[in-house]
């Protein structure tokens, strides 16, 4: 007994001994983290939305990277590796960007150092025991979503902004949209925004003060700025002194697009009377001048004063973005202070960035929670269209199906009266079991090798982009949207070379639901910063290091969006005096021209004319007048998904049927068109449609292949100041 009790008290203090060794309060070098999820805890379905790890190791320094996997479709996963380095006792924040399905229902992060050992394991789940695991709020994205960053009335209005107020002088203008109560207003401490571009994906519009964006960091000023002008929107509060406003405003010709008179007070603008019962007499303001450059280029005055005393609202193209400058605050109008009547100037001011968020879309499909890629019915459409009008998949052919039916037949012979003959010769009926076996392992190997010996054909690999280009005297910006589809001819590993610095790819399918489809291949990436001639970007490209396999006869299909190298745009005078001539050099192996218009400034009477095009060995050349009679209405073929209105629409918004301007539903693409629009609507620019194929990709892949190169352009050229009649 004395020596089972001390063997006992033995065993125990052992065992309290590695308990206390293995205790995570005890070990100072255990790593925490703790993870913040989108603006405001909420992230928006299929949209890049921003995450934060806040990493410490403790009194030791760690590097490795965060691995984060999920179900990006109803076919694919998607792998994130996200490299990070910590500093002994620091809390070291990690910035990344997901694009989480509405459906998904778990998110895997680990931890790994440099050696391969894992230092930490989180899986996030919907339905987790721990609060600290739970997934965040995915929400639709059938809405705008506007983060406010302090300094503002936005956040008190937002309930009143998304009510409807009754009265007819409540209403707004036409064509401000119905669905106000969609819009979701989001206020962020501006020392919280990620640096990342494209972490911005879900955000509609973001409403700053002019004096805060000067006091922002560098890196998120650039971020903003990036975001900007590859499509966002922005309304900046300059009522107050300073010229902070002038950090994300545009500069046309060397010169600021407006100028901005000091505080005053001046009368209210007839044109905000409707919007509230009554108006102050005079409201405190600082007077905009837009300059005929920026006039010339779309920019107009809203809110315009008597005697051509300048506006208190100015708007319009930074680059692919949409910028608003307000030299008020609403709540400066009303003449009685009141929540919904500041809603009303809000709602106002708020339209041309957010209004077609909310407005309803005609021929909308609307999609369960498991459904196909893309974030809203038009980009599910595109998607599913165009991945459908570009993929080229082999059939395996007559012989490879009649080579089949001969092995079942040969199959059955064997087992049946084949088997019986023979086995009775040989008196080894008993083995009748083991022979049947012996053929059908046989025949399995021959109908599965054979087939594949017998199939013609390499590996089918097709991209199709939608690229936006704005010529020289607009800044010489480029931006794509683009597909990639890869069909293995032959099972292993397929990577992408030299992907566009800047880029963030991701899966995509047209599959409509998650319910019985097994997941098929990853698509591992690798998001990071990047060092490039301009300056740091960041990125979520295919990761070299671990390419993706594809088995046999299996398709891949992605996404990816972001800068791209610009087509030199070279503007000369034609024949006669209204003739234009634009070269795009650089646009290599164009091998035809499917599709070519172009859509003139409103100020002609005449919207959309057919040019000529030229194909030439550098590029394309396209001929038109300026001063033609052409159609009054765009060409069916680039009319977009919620314009139609013929009762076949509705197939046509679901995808079953395939036009150019498909490409303009895509993500990235769809909130560049209304800046594009309004150069031509407002300014005095020209835009070029083309629908063209070219011999090779921008984007090549890591294994020999059949490649088509589908690729629809959208132009921006400024046309001379006076055309000829």
């Amino acid at each position: 007994m004395r020596l089972a009790r001390g063997l006992a008290l033995v065993v125990l203090a052992l065992a309290s001994s590695l308990a206390r060794a293995q205790a995570p309060a005890s070990d100072p070098d255990q790593i925490a983290i703790e993870v913040s999820w989108g603006f405001s805890g909420a992230m928006v379905a299929e949209r890049w939305s921003p995450v934060r790890f806040n990493i410490s190791t403790g009194s030791r320094a760690v590097s490795g990277e965060v691995r984060i996997t999920y179900r990006q479709d109803a076919a694919q996963d998607m792998a994130i590796a996200l490299p990070f380095a910590t500093t002994p006792g620091k809390t070291v924040p990690i910035e990344a960007a997901l694009a989480l399905p509405l459906g998904c229902d778990l998110v895997r992060v680990r931890v790994i150092d440099d050696r391969g050992k894992r230092l930490a394991s989180m899986d996030f789940r919907s339905d987790a025991d721990d609060p600290a695991l739970f997934l965040p709020n995915i929400l639709t994205s059938e809405g705008a979503t506007v983060l406010e960053l302090g300094g503002t009335t936005l956040p008190v209005a937002a309930l009143a902004i998304q009510q409807r107020p009754p009265g007819k002088e409540w209403d707004d203008p036409p064509g401000a949209g119905t669905w106000w109560p969609l819009v979701s207003v989001w206020r962020v401490n501006p020392d919280h925004l990620p640096t990342s571009w494209m972490s911005y994906d879900g955000v509609s519009a973001i409403v700053i003060e002019a004096r805060q964006l000067t006091s922002l960091r560098p890196d998120v000023l650039l971020a903003l700025r990036r975001w900007l002008e590859s499509g966002g929107a922005m309304v900046v509060l300059a009522a107050d002194a300073g010229d902070g406003w002038s950090l994300i405003a545009p500069r046309v010709e060397g010169e600021a697009i407006a100028s901005l008179a000091p505080a005053t007070s001046v009368s209210r603008p007839s044109e905000l009377r409707p919007l509230v019962r009554e108006a102050a007499e005079e409201i405190a303001a600082r007077p905009i001048t837009l300059s005929p450059a920026a006039e010339r280029l779309g920019w107009r005055a809203r809110w315009e004063l008597r005697h051509d005393a300048g506006a208190l609202l100015i708007e319009g193209p930074v680059g692919f973005g949409w910028l608003t400058i307000l030299g008020t605050r609403p709540e400066r109008v009303p003449k009685v202070a009141s929540d919904a009547e500041a809603a009303a100037i809000w709602r106002n001011a708020l339209n041309p960035s957010v209004g077609r968020w909310i407005r309803p879309r005609e021929g909308r499909v609307w999609y369960n929670q498991w459904g196909a890629s893309g974030a809203t019915p038009q980009h599910q459409g595109a998607i599913a269209s165009i991945l459908d009008h570009i993929l080229r998949v082999p059939t395996p052919g007559l012989g490879v199906f009649i080579v089949l039916v001969l092995f079942i037949v040969l199959l059955a012979a064997l087992v049946g009266p084949v088997d019986a003959i023979v086995l009775k010769k040989l008196r080894r009926r008993q083995l009748s079991w083991a022979t049947a076996l012996a053929y059908t392992l046989v025949a399995s190997v021959l109908a599965a090798g054979i087939p594949v010996a017998m199939r013609s054909g390499n590996t089918i690999y097709s991209r199709a982009s939608c690229v936006d280009v704005l010529a020289p005297q607009l800044g010489s910006r480029a931006e794509r949207s683009a597909l990639s589809s890869v069909f293995a001819a032959t099972s292993g590993r397929v990577g992408v070379e030299n992907p566009a610095p800047g880029s963030w790819w991701r899966p995509v399918s047209a599959l409509a639901s998650y319910f019985d489809v097994p997941a098929g291949p990853t698509l591992s990436t690798l998001q990071s910063a990047r060092a490039t001639p301009t300056g740091v970007v960041r990125e979520n490209v295919p990761d070299p290091a671990i390419p993706g396999a594809l088995r046999l006869w299996t398709l891949r299909t992605t996404l990816d969006q972001g800068p791209t190298s610009a087509p030199l745009v070279s503007i000369e005078a034609g024949e006669r005096p209204s003739e234009c001539r634009v070269r795009l050099i650089g646009l290599d192996g164009v091998e035809r021209i499917t599709q070519a218009d172009v859509r003139l400034p409103a100020r002609t009477k005449q919207r959309w004319t057919t040019p000529a095009t030229t194909i030439e060995s550098d590029g394309v050349t396209i001929t038109f007048d300026a001063a033609a009679i052409g159609m009054p209405a765009p060409p069916r073929d680039w009319l977009p998904a919620d314009k139609q209105d013929d009762d076949t629409d509705w197939e046509y918004a679901a995808g079953a049927a395939y036009r150019p301007a498909r490409f303009l539903d895509l993500p990235g693409a769809w909130r560049r068109t209304s800046a594009i629009d309004q150069y031509a609507v407002y300014g005095q620019c020209a835009l070029i449609y083309l629908e063209l194929w070219r011999a090779a990709p921008d984007v090549s892949i890591t294994r020999p292949a059949d490649v088509a190169t589908l690729e629809v352009y959208r132009v921006v050229v400024p046309l001379p100041e006076e055309p000829a009649p």
